[in-house]
């Protein structure tokens, strides 16, 4: 039996298929997860915040992490509708023929709504700084330009998605 002859067998032809579905998944799943990575996994934000204003007094971080907190549903709704944008992205991408209009408007929907995040974050940022005393502002800048001096944690030193 010739290899064309064993190929055309449905077991074979099964097999194959199988293979290639699962292919196609996972590197569909691959491009879905680095093209959305970061509003897949939002920057620790408020912590990162938090640790800046280590020197202002505890009570005053509390009304600090109190005015976060006011936004965080909004936020966690915006990730929400993101992570629900990546799935269609990566269904779309597993089928055989994926829908290329389709696949750039839901690209251009999450470069939308990437820049709708940014710019909450850096509302909360600012509408956070401005709430603090002069002092308190120079203590947040020192700790922002000590952590960046340190490197920070891994891409936090040098940052360009508009965060603080």
């Amino acid at each position: 039996m010739s290899l064309m002859q064993s190929l055309k067998r449905p077991a074979v032809l099964g097999t194959l298929l199988a293979v290639s579905a699962t292919i196609n998944l996972f590197l569909g799943g691959i491009l879905a997860g680095r093209i959305g990575a970061h509003a897949m996994h939002p920057p620790h934000f408020e912590r990162d915040f938090e640790s800046r204003l280590r020197a202002v007094p505890e009570e005053r971080r509390r009304q600090i992490r109190d005015m976060l907190r006011e936004g965080k549903p909004a936020m966690r709704a915006q990730h929400e509708a993101m992570r629900e944008l990546h799935e269609s992205l990566a269904a779309e991408l597993s089928r055989d023929q994926p829908d290329r209009a389709l696949l750039e408007r839901q690209m251009a929907d999450m470069r939308t709504r990437k820049l709708a995040m940014q710019e909450a974050l850096q509302k909360s940022f600012l509408d956070t700084a401005l709430a603090l005393a002069p002092e308190e502002r120079r203590q947040m800048l020192d700790a922002m330009e000590e952590q960046r001096e340190r490197g920070g944690r891994r891409g936090q030193g040098d940052r360009h998605d508009g965060g603080p």
